[in-house]
Order: C-alpha cells, then structure tokens, then sequence
C-alpha cells in the first residue's frame, strides 16, 4: 500500500484542462476557451482538447495573491 501512495504523490500533473483552469482561476469555461483560442492564455492541444499548462497557472495564481510569482 505504500507504494500506491508513494507513486500517487510522486505524480503530479503538469497540465489543466479547461474545466479546471475555469474553477482554478474562477471563471467559467466558455471564457477559458475564448481565451484560448484568442492566444491570450498559452496552451497546447492533445486531439481537439486545449490543456494549459500547471506552471503558467499557477503563477499567475501566486501573482495574484503577491507572493511575486510570474506568469510566462
């Protein structure tokens, strides 16, 4: 059982989906994709689903709150 729990924590991933970049970032997902799609929030496309990236987020999440972090 360790193991399983070891290997959950070791694994983080590194990008969002729109459904949760929306509740991240507390707007609605219409209004992720239209950023998206207008190049105003950098993400890359796995098929037809736009993932961004969890770096970009969360800084500017930490940007936001002033712990000095930057978004790309």
């Amino acid at each position: 059982m360790e193991n399983v729990t070891q290997t959950q924590a070791a694994y983080e991933p590194q990008f969002y989906s729109v459904k949760q970049t929306a509740e991240l970032l507390g707007c609605s997902k219409a209004n992720v994709s239209a950023l998206c799609k207008r190049g105003k929030l950098p993400h890359t496309r796995v098929g037809s689903y736009p993932l961004i990236g969890k770096a970009y987020i969360d800084g500017l999440i930490a940007q936001a709150n002033g712990n000095g972090g930057q978004a790309v």
